[in-house]
């Protein structure tokens, strides 16, 4: 990009490219990835550590 635009190449031309659409695509799919592994990991732990519970009251219960 920067070398389009030190080649004075219109701002509407650089928005019309391939490599243009490509680039934003690619960031709209690493952001939406990057939001959606946080919800994702919150709620995966939250079962693991859910049952990791039980177990560690049963063991202290048995004792």
């Amino acid at each position: 990009l920067l070398i389009l635009l030190a080649y004075d190449t219109p701002f509407a031309s650089l928005t019309n490219m391939d490599i243009v659409a490509t680039e934003i695509v690619r960031s709209l799919a690493g952001s939406i990835g990057l939001i959606m592994t946080i919800p994702i990991t919150a709620f995966t732990a939250t079962l693991l550590l859910k049952g990791k519970k039980k177990t560690n009251n049963r063991t202290r219960n048995a004792s």
